[in-house]
């Protein structure tokens, strides 16, 4: 009864985890996003590096402190994006970009960033569907590397 019991738990508290930190799952598109540049796009020269999900830093091997982009107003921020230098890369998502800094990717392209490239994700949860029991929605959202030239 105690291993039931514990297993139980540790099913119930990773799956409460998993549906609690949703955004968390980011990681791997931006893993994705960063592949496909090194495919792609290894060879444009990079100064400068801007994102709307934090683990893009991680993943693009880049400095944190490089990100000085972000106003406590989404006009403050479009301001700094259209001040950016040429060179700079940039990886904006449809979720976190709007909701926390509240700068669409229109509006980053409308500060004068091209497309480079588009992807749109489906995540899933990565337990299996019996222990999710529904709690678990799969997070759907778009990535977008942009660049300034």
């Amino acid at each position: 009864a105690w291993v039931v019991v514990c297993a139980w738990s540790f099913i119930i508290n990773v799956r409460d985890i998993d549906a609690m930190l949703i955004w968390a799952r980011d990681a791997r598109a931006v893993e994705e996003m960063k592949a496909w540049f090194d495919a792609n796009e290894a060879a444009l020269p990079v100064d400068r590096f801007v994102w709307s999900q934090t683990y893009a830093v991680t993943a693009f091997d880049r400095e944190a402190t490089e990100i000085p982009v972000t106003g406590l107003k989404p006009e403050e921020t479009l301001q700094r994006l259209r001040d950016l230098p040429p060179h700079t890369l940039a990886l904006w998502d449809s979720d976190t970009g709007p909701a926390i800094f509240g700068v669409s990717v229109d509006e980053v392209k409308a500060a004068g960033f091209e497309e480079l490239h588009r992807q749109d994700f489906v995540l899933k949860s990565r337990l299996p569907k019996w222990a999710a029991q529904g709690w678990n929605p799969d997070r759907k959202l778009t990535y977008w590397l942009l660049y300034k030239r």
